[in-house]
């Protein structure tokens, strides 16, 4: 849902990995990126595995890197934005 995206992304500002089920887009890139882990729905055994992998310090201090590094997509949109205008020409 729309909640949740807005949760993962205040997770990913904040340097924290966040844990989803393999449900919709939003589980897309999560475990790629770095940035937390994807568990199949109702799967208590794989939920608890992935809470006690992020809980490492060092799985921690990697989630806060990935997200470090992530580029901010509210900020790609607006650059993109601009060029779309300045091409039009209406940015002059």
């Amino acid at each position: 849902s729309g909640t949740a995206s807005i949760v993962a992304e205040s997770a990913f500002r904040f340097g924290r990995p966040v844990i989803v089920t393999a449900v919709g887009t939003l589980a897309d890139g999560i475990e790629h990126a770095g940035l937390g882990r994807v568990v199949p729905p109702e799967d208590v055994p794989a939920l608890a595995a992935a809470i006690t992998a992020l809980s490492d310090p060092g799985a921690l201090a990697r989630a806060a890197e990935a997200a470090e590094a992530r580029p901010d997509e509210e900020e790609a949109r607006w650059a993109s934005y601009v060029d779309v205008l300045r091409q039009s020409g209406a940015a002059t």
